[in-house]
C-alpha cells in the first residue's frame, strides 16, 4: 500500500478546503459533517442562552421552530447549526433534562469561535450525556464522474448529475457526484482538475453499522458482441441492468470492473483526531462496530497515516 501524502492546508486558492484530512495519490479522505447531541443541566442550558445574546455573537441569526410539541430556539453562525430546546422532568427524580444539538460541516466550522467557545464551556461548565447521530464519510478521487461505478444492491437513483444509493436518512445511503462541477456552481471556484465526490452517511443508535459500497474503474477494451453494449451503459443503471441478465452472465461481466484502492479505516483515525480536538466525546460514543481506530491499527498496518491540521503545516 502507498503511504499517504500531505496536503497543503489551509488550501491553496482553487482548491478544496479540508480541515483534517488523509491522503495519498488514490484521494483524500475527509469528514464531512457531524451532529452532536448533548443533554445538558438547567444551569449551563441557561449561562448557554445568555452566552448566545452577548454582542460578540450579534452576527448570529436567531429563529424559532417547533420539533413535534416542543419549542425549539435556533441558531446558526457561519455554517454552525444549533438547535436548543427544553425537555420535561423527570418523572422519577425531577430532573430537567435540556438538549442541544449542534451540526456542521469540521471542513467549514475548523475556525468558528462560537463552535470552539461551546465545546470548551460544556467540557469545563456542564454536566452532560451526549450521543453523536450522524457522521459523513467523504472520499474524493482523482477521476471523472463518467469514469466510476458503484456496484451495489442497494436501491439506486439519481437527480441531476448525483447518484444516490441506499434509503435516504439511513446508515450507509451514499451519493456520488461531481466535486468540481458543485465547487463551480456554489461559489464559483474552478479548482482545474477532475475530482468525483462519494460520501457515506452513518447514523447513531441502532442504525450504527453499516458497509461501505465497492466502487470501481472499468477496462471496456477488446469487448464483443454482446458485452460490447456495456460501455453505453450509464454508471447510474449499471445495477439495474445486471439484474437483467443471469447470475453466470453477470459474474462473468463484473470481471470488467476492477476495486479503486480504498481504506475505510482511514475514517476512524480522523474521528479520533477530531474527538481529541473536541473533547466532549471521551468514552460516550462507543465504535461498537468498528472498534478503535488503535484496535484497528493492531490489526492492519493500513491505518499508519498522516493526519494533517492547519497547526501542522
Amino acid at each position: 500500500m502507498h503511504n499517504p501524502i500531505r496536503m497543503k492546508s489551509p488550501p491553496h486558492a482553487g482548491d478544496i478546503p479540508y480541515y483534517r484530512c488523509i491522503a495519498d495519490e488514490n484521494g483524500t479522505y475527509s469528514i464531512d459533517r457531524f451532529t452532536f447531541n448533548f443533554r445538558v443541566d438547567d444551569l449551563f442550558y441557561k449561562l448557554l442562552e445568555v452566552e448566545l445574546l452577548r454582542p460578540e455573537w450579534r452576527a448570529v441569526e436567531h429563529f424559532a421552530a417547533h420539533r413535534f410539541s416542543d419549542k425549539v430556539e435556533v441558531y446558526q453562525y457561519l455554517g454552525l447549526h444549533i438547535e436548543m430546546w427544553r425537555g420535561r422532568p423527570s418523572s422519577l427524580t425531577g430532573d430537567i433534562c435540556n438538549c442541544i444539538k449542534l451540526d456542521f460541516n469540521p471542513n467549514k466550522c475548523g475556525d468558528n469561535p462560537l463552535l470552539s467557545k461551546i465545546f470548551k464551556a460544556i467540557r469545563e461548565k456542564a454536566t452532560f450525556t451526549v450521543d453523536l447521530s450522524r457522521v459523513d464519510y467523504a472520499f474524493d478521487i482523482p477521476l471523472p464522474l463518467s469514469d466510476v461505478y458503484v456496484l451495489s444492491r442497494k436501491s439506486e437513483g439519481s437527480f441531476g448529475t448525483t447518484r444516490y444509493y441506499g434509503k435516504p436518512g439511513s446508515s450507509g445511503h451514499m451519493r456520488v457526484y461531481d466535486k468540481r462541477m458543485e465547487l463551480l456552481q456554489k461559489s464559483n471556484t474552478e479548482i482545474g482538475r477532475e475530482v468525483t465526490r462519494l460520501e457515506w452517511e452513518q447514523r447513531g443508535g441502532k442504525d450504527l453499522k453499516f458497509t461501505f459500497d465497492r466502487f470501481c474503474v472499468a477496462d471496456f477494451s477488446g469487448l464483443q458482441f454482446p458485452a460490447s453494449v456495456i460501455p453505453y451503459i450509464q454508471p447510474e443503471n449499471i445495477n439495474n441492468a445486471f439484474r437483467n441478465i443471469s447470475k453466470n452472465t453477470r459474474t462473468r461481466y463484473k470481471e470488467l470492473f476492477t476495486p479503486y484502492p480504498f481504506y475505510p479505516e482511514r475514517f476512524l483515525s480522523l474521528l479520533d483526531a477530531y474527538f481529541e480536538e473536541y473533547g466532549v466525546l471521551d468514552n460516550r460514543w462507543s465504535y461498537t462496530e468498528w472498534g478503535t481506530a488503535k484496535a484497528v491499527a493492531e490489526r492492519s498496518e493500513s491505518v499508519s497515516v498522516a493526519l494533517l491540521s492547519p497547526s501542522q503545516v
